[in-house]
């Protein structure tokens, strides 16, 4: 049966896959220890991830949170331990979440706006506007609440995109806080007297708990009000210090007296009588839920870790009702229409009723096996407003039941019609209506009208999608790609989102020559390549890395990126194959990467907190570490001048006051704080403006700040943009633009500030001529010219040399208009065998200075084949691998050797081509060595075998033999077969495996090639999404060396064992008669065949099925002595 690849469908399938209880976290359950001694000090990160790795050391998880659904959080974790630990780096404690809403008043209160011209450009949205299609969702939604007088007026929370707010029932969104610094909340509380008193607790209230110590993953500001449905905001009596990463969990309002409150928070519950103005504390433990009894406006339940308990005057004093319930987050659900039954919801999966209002409870059925929880990540319970036993428990699924917990059934996720993103953090009835439900989870808000059989997404307008790292089109404004958290990989096309690949979605970029090549990546720096615009992805990594892995496309030659995992990794193909370049020194945990535009030699690549510099290409690496405040925080992105490779500046993260960029003008020798006075918040990423005046622009936890040479310090850049987290920013210079991927609110982008262009700046921009890779002694190098300055330019000398060697002039003399290009073709240069570098710079623009020498040379490695290899060659994969010589390009991973089949049954090893699991166009393939046909002998012929049988009548793969004759600049194709015409058996939509009858030998001759000093041919496999494809024994001659000889005898039985027919293949080295017999254990021989010749490939079917089982011998004979023998067994 096939494998449907469908990302979409994974989600869905993981609930029935995976149908096994989940307690919470187990890891987080163990205490930490010193000796036999509790540690009394709250954890930091180092602590808690040190515990996580213990326990996960002897598990493997999964790309797939359904698969590790119970063990407990494993991607939650991971997430919040990337975003913490370069902010806590390098002490590792977990900083003061109200920080940013401090540094934002202060920032706002003494920083006038002292550039107008930065101030006078305006953010827009970007997108996504609407869910991307292909099982995409919005972002993470945390809290949904109703308005008390409009049930059509909806308040929505996100992780950490804002509060929405929603007139129509969910169908459009506006944003209210797009100015507030927390764009985290966690609950919303609604006046029901007065429905524009709106209060939101800030926080993520879905983050993570270990031992009582609690992070939300982002920030923090305490409960703001609104007195005008969130217009202005002001703050409240609960404003944490929160230097114990205090957090409110749950907010509620009495439904008859507005002016008493409760907050449940990770430190005690309190209690407010004056609407939030003052609070005090009414219980001191940790607190989860809060629930106000029906019929009775002083009657409240709140729970603890393990005990739910009561008040009977609007939550001045508490009783314990009953203990032993839970152990950890617990949930409460009453039901309006019956004020006797209450429900407990543990985040293990237990769930406890009550039938006497709250005095009792007993244990229904567990619903974890339907709903899959993940501990103290997702976990909701929603009672119906209108039938006490239609409960309905969510964690990454979806269970109901109708009959107060007895029995379960899942709702949504299961088809199309009744789809649903997972991992729900909201469930609620519409108030009086047991029909209309809403779910908000980490795609989303959706809403079912028939009691949870069909959903709708009312997702679209919500801008809250939480991303990592953005890539985009160097020349098309509508070809972005973005990885999110929660979402995978979106990609916008012609005007379209669409998700186009999942998991957790990280780095992307795009080929700056050729939209159709984009790259994406998952977790851990799985990255993939696409040649399709993004509709199919192949995986190319060659190996692990961080959380988020940075990637980066070559300045100059497109087709040669890099990634950063342990050390640096190269390809000169995209990724098909790779090469480490180093810094081994660095050790891993690599975080930043990035390439000088001006001479790709130059390359930095760091961790938190060491910086390597290579000046020629990764041959060496030096440490420029020194001048960095790294034992104070952690390095987290790198810029460099694409005028100048030595220019460069580093961000920095953590919550350290005035040291946030630094920069050095020597390639990192020395090192200066350009900081200014930055609000001390994280500094995410950075980028320069090329042909600038040092014009930079970094993203932070708020924000978008600006500086160049003409400014003392930086600048907010642009409005209205919200004071949301920027993870990532790209320059799209075709049409002046800077563009933001934000970890909350989307992508966005604003107008660059505008450059003055120089008069006189020449640059070697690029190497037309020759190609990477050449077979000849001589060179006659094309380069590409740019005007970068506002004169044209009518002449100047081109300054070139080879490997280091003297300086060459060559005058030019033309026209070049600003901006523009020209190829300049300098003279012939000889070269030997081997790896050289050629150098041209530009010099005398109009026979004057050049105003911008720094981006004036380029330099360009290339690679001399001038080893050739002679005729024959001979390759039957036995040794599992093809020669050292050869080239094998498997980017598709379509490639193996295989025991299974091999030609005619002859040998011990195949090659297997994959074409019944890879993608349509999918391709693969080995190369010969450069060859010399200079002196062979006609005829010149190319032999192998093969074995195929078609799939269906749409799967159409095929196989070329492809030859050039300039190096692998150009191919023709000299053999292509595909679909019946390749086939050599039935057609079959099972696996197909061969036997030996059904292998076809073919030849290709290669006579019309003879003479050429350099040929080089390659076998190209192309996917069809069809059936299997074996090739063995390639051989190719020339009638001097003839058809490989045989030197001894080949035989072979297939299959073995078997329960009737064989066949027996042979050949033989000459063409002499030859006796098969079959014998048994008593030496009986019961099959004969005589006068048997095979010089060539022969195969002969023997029956056995008259014959008993056990076990018989075959004995091939000549001249009544035997030639070949072995063992057969039939069953």
């Amino acid at each position: 049966m096939r494998i449907l690849r469908l990302y979409v469908w994974s989600a869905l399938l993981t609930g029935l896959l995976f149908p096994k209880e989940n307690s919470a976290q187990p890891w987080m359950k163990r205490p930490l220890t010193s000796g036999d001694e509790v540690v009394r000090k709250r954890p930091n990160l180092q602590d808690l991830s040190a515990r996580f790795n213990e326990y996960w050391n002897s598990r493997t998880p999964s790309i797939d949170e359904g698969e590790n659904a119970e063990e407990g959080g494993y991607q939650q974790f991971r997430r919040w331990e990337w975003f913490m630990k370069q902010r806590t780096w390098p002490s590792g404690d977990l900083p003061d979440p109200n920080i940013l809403f401090r540094e934002w008043k202060r920032t706002r209160d003494v920083r006038p706006v002292n550039n107008a011209r930065m101030q006078s450009t305006n953010w827009t949205y970007v997108g996504p506007d609407v869910v991307p299609a292909n099982g995409g969702g919005a972002g993470r939604v945390n809290v949904l609440r109703f308005n008390p007088v409009d049930n059509n007026i909806l308040y929505l929370g996100s992780a950490s995109g804002g509060l929405w707010k929603s007139i129509d029932g969910g169908s459009t969104w506006t944003a209210l806080d797009d100015f507030l610094t927390a764009l985290s909340v966690a609950d919303i509380a609604i006046n029901p007297r007065y429905p524009d008193s709106i209060y939101v607790a800030t926080g993520d209230g879905y983050g993570y708990e270990v031992n009582g110590d609690f992070w939300g993953g982002t920030y923090s500001a305490g409960i703001l009000v609104s007195p005008d449905g969130g217009v202005t905001w002001n703050p409240t009596g609960i404003a944490f210090t929160q230097d114990q990463n205090n957090i409110v969990q749950r907010l509620t309002i009495n439904p008859q007296d507005p002016s008493i409150m409760l907050a449940a928070t990770r430190y005690g519950l309190f209690r407010s009588t004056d609407a939030g103005v003052n609070w005090n504390s009414v219980r001191t433990s940790k607190h989860y839920d809060i629930e106000w009894g029906v019929g009775n406006p002083a009657k409240v339940f709140a729970t603890t870790s393990s005990i739910l308990y009561v008040s009977y005057n609007y939550g001045a004093t508490w009783s314990p009702v009953q203990g032993g319930l839970c152990g950890g987050r617990s949930m409460i659900g009453t039901c309006e229409a019956d004020s006797n039954r209450v429900y407990v919801l543990c985040e293990n999966g237990n769930l406890w009723r009550s039938d006497d209002a709250g005095d009792s409870f007993t244990a229904t059925t567990d619903p974890s096996s339907l709903v899959t929880f993940y501990g103290y990540y997702d976990g909701v319970l929603a009672v119906s407003p209108t039938d006490p036993d239609v409960v309905i428990c969510a964690g990454m699924n979806i269970g109901r039941s109708d009959d107060g917990g007895q029995t379960w059934y899942q709702i949504g996720n299961m088809s199309w019609n009744d789809y649903i993103h997972v991992d729900n953090h909201s469930m609620d009835f519409a108030p009086g209506n047991g029909s209309i439900i809403f779910s908000g989870n980490d795609g989303g808000l959706f809403r079912s009208t028939n009691g949870g059989a069909t959903w709708t997404d009312l997702s679209d307008q919500l801008h809250i999608k939480q991303y990592y790292r953005m890539g985009q089109s160097a020349t098309n404004a509508g070809v972005i790609y973005a990885g999110a958290q929660d979402n995978g990989t979106d990609r916008l096309a012609n005007g379209n989102w669409t998700q186009v690949f999942g998991a957790d979605g990280m780095d992307c970029m795009v080929d700056y020559t050729d939209d159709d090549i984009a790259y994406v990546s998952y977790q851990y720096g799985a990255l993939q390549r696409s040649t399709d615009g993004g509709n199919n992805f192949n995986d190319i990594a060659p190996s692990s890395g961080e959380w988020v892995t940075p990637f980066a496309i070559d300045p100059v030659d497109h087709n040669t990126i890099y990634a950063g995992y342990d050390q640096v990794y190269k390809s000169t193909n995209r990724g098909t194959n790779w090469n480490t370049i180093g810094p081994v020194a660095i050790g891993g945990g690599i975080i930043a990467l990035a390439i000088a535009p001006s001479n790709p030699n130059y390359i930095y690549t760091a961790a938190l907190d060491r910086i390597y510099m290579t000046s020629n290409g990764g041959a060496s690496w030096n440490n420029i570490t020194t001048g960095l405040p790294v034992g104070s925080t952690g390095i987290t992105y790198i810029a460099i001048s694409n005028q100048n490779p030595q220019q460069v500046w580093v961000t920095l993260s953590g919550y350290q006051a005035g040291i946030k960029v630094f920069s050095s003008v020597d390639g990192g020798s020395t090192w200066s704080n350009v900081s200014g006075t930055l609000p001390n918040i994280p500094v995410n990423c950075i980028v320069y403006q090329n042909g600038s005046n040092d014009a930079l622009y970094i993203g932070t936890d708020f924000g978008v700040y600006y500086r160049d040479a003409t400014l003392t310090d930086w600048v907010p850049y642009g409005n209205d943009l919200p004071n949301v987290i920027v993870s990532d920013m790209e320059i799209y210079y075709a049409g002046q633009k800077l563009r933001a991927a934000t970890y909350g609110r989307g992508i966005w982008e604003v107008d660059l500030n505008p450059v003055t262009a120089l008069a006189l700046d020449a640059a070697v921009i690029q190497f037309i001529e020759p190609a990477a890779t050449i077979c000849s002694n001589s060179v006659t190098p094309v380069i590409v010219v740019r005007n970068n300055g506002s004169d044209a330019l009518t002449d100047l000398n081109i300054n070139y040399r080879l490997d280091g060697g003297a300086l060459q002039s060559f005058a030019w003399s033309g026209n070049i208009a600003s901006g523009d290009t020209a190829h300049v073709t300098l003279p012939l240069i000889t070269v030997t065998g081997g790896s050289h570098s050629i150098y041209a710079a530009t010099s005398d623009p109009n026979g004057q200075a050049d105003q911008q020498p720094a981006n004036d040379g380029y330099t360009y490695n290339i690679s001399v084949n001038t080893s050739v290899a002679n005729v024959p060659q001979a390759e039957g994969f036995e040794a599992f691998s093809i020669p050292a010589d050869w080239v094998l390009d498997d980017a598709a991973g379509m490639l193996s050797y295989t025991t299974s089949a091999s030609g005619f049954g002859l040998s011990g090893v195949s090659l297997k081509v994959n074409y019944f699991f890879s993608s349509p166009g999918a391709t693969s393939s080995i190369e010969f060595p450069h060859l010399d046909f200079s002196a062979v002998t006609n005829p010149v012929y190319l032999d192998f075998n093969v074995a195929y049988a078609v799939f269906n009548a749409t799967s159409h793969d095929s196989l070329k033999v492809l030859l050039s004759l300039d190096c692998g600049e150009t191919f023709t194709a000299v053999y292509a077969k595909g679909d019946n015409s390749l086939a050599t058996a039935p057609q079959t939509m099972n696996e197909f495996t061969p036997d030996p009858t059904q292998w076809r030998a073919e030849r290709v001759d290669l006579s019309a090639y003879a003479g050429n000093p350099n040929v080089l041919i390659r076998l190209q496999f192309i996917s069809g999404y069809g059936n299997h494809l074996y090739v063995d024994d390639i051989n190719l001659y020339d009638n001097s060396s003839s058809t490989p000889e045989v030197t001894s005898i080949a035989s072979g039985l297939y299959p073995n064992p078997t329960s009737g027919e064989v066949v027996f293949s042979f050949r033989a080295p000459d063409a002499g008669d030859y006796r098969l017999e079959l014998v048994d254990v008593s030496g009986r021989v019961v099959k004969l065949f005589s006068n048997l010749k095979a010089t060539e490939l022969s195969a002969y079917r023997v029956d056995l099925k008259g014959e008993t089982a056990g076990i018989y011998f075959y004995r091939l004979m000549r001249n009544d002595v035997a030639a070949a023998n072995g063992r057969l067994v039939k069953f």
